[in-house]
């Protein structure tokens, strides 16, 4: 809830505090080569949650879980910390430090998996870049406060539902609409559209309504909460 709390005071116009935040130039990026030898034809693109770094994924077992499903991807840790958002810079650096690299490097397929705020980042950069991606994977997202999930949830769910204006410059509505449309794509469409989360976690409510709308195969709920023991299954 540390996530939402922070974000929803930034998105509100109180940046006063953002300094605090490091978000250094260029935006680090730790790299997971499938082998020494050779390029993988995919990569995948790692964002952190609130509180932690690049440097998690390999920490807590994320990569060596990837590693042990013998794909041969590539794996890309994105160092998008809170200050990139704090700073309303994550776009432009995520973009030009990580992504832009990437593709010019010739992958030919890029996904995107980002954890609670790194979801979040996930999803927001994939709406508005959508042609750059096969796929997004939003593992237990940080997907806005109470107001648009009542708005949807009053409208008897994402697939029925239809925004009202939008009510501010961070106004999730946005993000909320190009999930509805992802999760109503065909199957093959891309970028395909994926979610994970724990049952028992705080944000469940906002995980239900995207989950109900999507393909019961792009969804994947575990027993725990927001935390790393129900990620990595």
């Amino acid at each position: 809830m540390r996530v939402a709390v922070l974000l929803v005071l930034l998105c509100s116009g109180c940046q006063a505090f953002a300094f605090l935040f490091p978000a250094p130039t260029p935006m680090p990026v730790l790299r997971y080569p499938a082998a020494a030898d050779h390029r993988a034809k995919c990569l995948i693109i790692l964002l952190p949650g609130r509180g932690d770094d690049a440097e998690v994924f390999d920490k807590e077992g994320f990569v060596k879980e990837l590693r042990s499903r013998r794909l041969d991807v590539d794996i890309e840790a994105a160092g998008a910390t809170f200050g990139y958002y704090a700073k309303w810079t994550f776009p432009e650096r995520f973009g030009g430090d990580v992504v832009e690299p990437a593709v010019l490097r010739g992958y030919e397929h890029i996904w995107l998996a980002g954890a609670s705020m790194g979801g979040y980042g996930a999803g927001e950069f994939g709406a508005h870049h959508a042609d750059q991606f096969d796929g997004v994977f939003l593992i237990a997202p940080y997907l806005g406060e109470g107001e648009v999930r009542d708005e949807i949830e009053q409208q008897g769910g994402l697939k029925a539902w239809v925004p009202k204006e939008a009510t501010g410059k961070r106004d999730e509505r946005a993000l909320w609409l190009w999930l509805q449309d992802r999760a109503a794509a065909k199957e093959g469409d891309r970028p395909a559209l994926y979610l994970g989360f724990g049952n028992g976690d705080g944000m469940h409510g906002s995980h239900g309504l995207l989950a109900a709308a999507m393909q019961p195969s792009h969804v994947f709920p575990e027993p725990g909460g927001h935390d790393w023991p129900a990620w990595r299954l």
